[in-house]
């Protein structure tokens, strides 16, 4: 596949030609200027009506966040559940949880008496300590509220795992000698490339738990997942990209979209498309509307927004045609209106706020489960995690967060 030019480099230029976030956009000075924010206030919904009436007309939409660990984002999602259910979507797909755990989700969402343990647990056996956090755990707990407070004969909410492991997870599945974080014995433990199978067991889950059966379901991960009808540029020397697979792998977005075409929707939170239309788009749901509010809009149909151009390298859906769009197989200038259906904005990059830890997490049988994990990622039976140790990773961890985070406010 042929090589791009810096996307990043043309949206920026677009954007200067444009006018998109410059001081006399927020002025609105001129006419044309004007008549865009005032379709753009035409147009947007509350955020939450916004993603409910998407399942008028599609059976799959996917809601996508970007960086992790931003508090609004995940809060959103758990107001969103109650509202779901009431337009007759009973079905989470969700990205933070592994799928070998379905069992105990079902168990935990329609037990008599919500299990906080059994919740830890779920979150932990995720990413260990990486996404333990009250925000995503307590997620479970908004969707057993709502099927506790259901009538015996009426349909159950279901959070439906998506996810599996970064890689190995037991010493038998490594060969002498490696890591559990070696990009060749994850390829191997999970049947082929990590990060291309990784998405496809998804779809498979997707495609099995909801599409088979005819029920309409928001799926909720990384806004890397969720690209539909684009499909990002993959690595043309095939090596290992930061260690973890070969470039950009087909989303499980992407392969939905195969399957059942525009009966999927994708949206994207604000914040989750990096580079300079983050900030492009800020300022033009700004200048419409001063006073803060949440609000959802089609990016497709509102043509200020949809112009604003992206800096993702990559090709559209060979079934998408645009007027004067290479359309398959070929790199050019891409706007928002080609990489997302929906936006939702829920506050300014600069007011984002991390999630909360879960503080009593690590339980005596939790800690010495994440010390094996971590002597399987590093291929060492000898190493030993103290207390001050794991405080110590912890603390990496959370201090990596918040750089993705503050990443996202400075792009």
């Amino acid at each position: 596949m042929k090589r791009c030019i810096d996307a990043k480099l043309v949206a920026m230029f677009a954007a200067a030609l444009l006018g998109f976030g410059a001081p006399h956009m927020v002025a609105g000075q001129n006419a044309q200027e004007r008549a865009s924010l005032e379709q753009l206030r035409r147009e947007a919904q509350p955020a939450e009506d916004y993603v409910v009436g998407k399942f008028r007309d599609h059976d799959i939409v996917f809601l996508g966040e970007g960086p992790h660990y931003v508090r609004q984002n995940i809060e959103f999602l758990q107001r969103l559940i109650s509202k779901l259910y009431a337009a007759g979507v009973h079905n989470l797909g969700y990205e933070f949880l592994l799928s070998k755990d379905q069992a105990k989700v079902d168990e935990l969402l329609n037990g008599r008496h919500y299990d906080e343990s059994l919740a830890n647990d779920l979150i932990f056996n995720f990413r260990l300590l990486h996404t333990s956090f009250r925000e995503y755990r307590d997620v479970l707990r908004v969707a057993w509220e709502i099927n506790h407070a259901l009538p015996a004969d009426a349909p159950r909410f279901r959070v439906v795992a998506l996810d599996v492991p970064l890689g190995p997870t037991e010493w038998s599945q490594l060969r002498e000698g490696e890591k559990g974080m070696d990009a060749k014995a994850r390829d191997r433990w999970i049947g082929g490339d990590y990060g291309s199978r990784r998405n496809i067991l998804w779809a498979d889950i997707i495609s099995r738990q909801f599409i088979e059966k005819d029920a309409k379901a928001l799926i909720y991960a990384g806004s890397g997942h969720t690209s539909t009808r684009f499909y990002a540029e993959e690595n043309p020397e095939g090596t290992h990209y930061e260690g973890w697979h070969r470039g950009h792998s087909r989303s499980a977005g992407n392969l939905i979209y195969s399957y059942i075409g525009d009966r999927t929707f994708r949206i994207t939170l604000h914040g989750s498309e990096a580079g300079p239309e983050v900030a492009q788009a800020e300022s033009l749901i700004t200048a419409a509307f001063p006073e803060k509010r949440q609000l959802g809009v089609d990016v497709r149909s509102v043509t200020a927004l949809g112009a604003v151009p992206s800096s993702q390298l990559g090709y559209l859906s060979p079934s998408v045609t645009r007027v004067g769009a290479e359309t398959a197989g070929g790199c050019r200038s891409f706007t928002l209106a080609d990489v997302t259906d929906g936006y939702v904005y829920l506050a300014p990059r600069s007011e984002f706020r991390m999630q909360r830890r879960i503080t009593d997490i690590l339980t005596l049988q939790r800690s010495r489960e994440f010390t094996r994990q971590m002597q399987i990622r590093k291929g060492d039976r000898n190493l030993s995690l103290s207390d001050a140790d794991i405080a110590n990773i912890v603390r990496e961890i959370d201090e990596r967060n918040r750089r993705d985070v503050e990443g996202v406010r400075n792009d």
